[in-house]
C-alpha cells in the first residue's frame, strides 16, 4: 500500500485526483457490505485532508502531516477549511456526533497500515520543509 501511495503523490499532478486516488488506496470499494457508508466517509474525509494539503502547500508536506492531521477531528476540520473545493466536507459530517464518532474510528483503523510508515517519510515529489498548516506549525515538526 505505501508504494502505490507514493507512485501516486510522485506523479498526480491534479490535487482532486490525487486525493480520491490515495484515499482509494487507504480505503478500497468493499463489496456491498454494512459499513459501506463508513468507508465511503472515511474516503471522502482522507481525499478532502490530500487534496487541501495539496492546494494550500503544494510540495510543502509530508503524508505524515496528513497522518497526523487525521488523528484529531479539530485539527481536520481546521485543514479542509483552509480551501473551498474541501471545507464543504466538514458540514456533511457535522450533524451528528454519533456518526462522527464512527466515522472517526474508521479512519483510524484504516490508517493504522500506513501510520509508522508516512512518520518514517512518505512525501510529495519535492518536499522543501516548509509547514502546511494555517498555523504555520507542522504537526510531523
Amino acid at each position: 500500500m505505501i508504494d502505490r501511495v507514493q507512485r501516486i503523490l510522485d506523479s498526480e499532478t491534479d490535487p482532486y485526483e490525487a486525493g480520491r486516488a490515495v484515499a482509494r488506496i487507504i480505503v478500497p470499494h468493499p463489496p456491498n457490505t454494512a459499513s459501506a457508508f463508513f468507508e465511503d466517509a472515511t474516503r471522502r474525509i482522507i481525499g478532502g485532508v490530500i487534496t487541501a494539503l495539496m492546494v494550500t502547500a503544494p510540495e510543502r508536506w509530508t503524508m505524515a502531516d496528513a497522518v497526523l492531521a487525521l488523528r484529531d477531528w479539530n485539527t481536520t476540520k481546521n485543514l479542509l477549511r483552509c480551501h473551498p473545493s474541501t471545507a464543504h466536507i466538514v458540514e456533511e459530517f457535522s450533524g451528528s456526533e454519533n456518526v462522527l464518532r464512527d466515522v472517526l474510528a474508521t479512519i483510524n483503523v484504516r490508517l493504522g497500515p500506513l501510520r509508522k510508515t508516512a512518520l518514517e517519510g512518505i512525501r510529495p515529489r519535492r518536499n522543501d520543509g516548509g509547514a502546511p498548516f494555517p498555523n504555520g506549525r507542522s504537526t510531523a515538526q
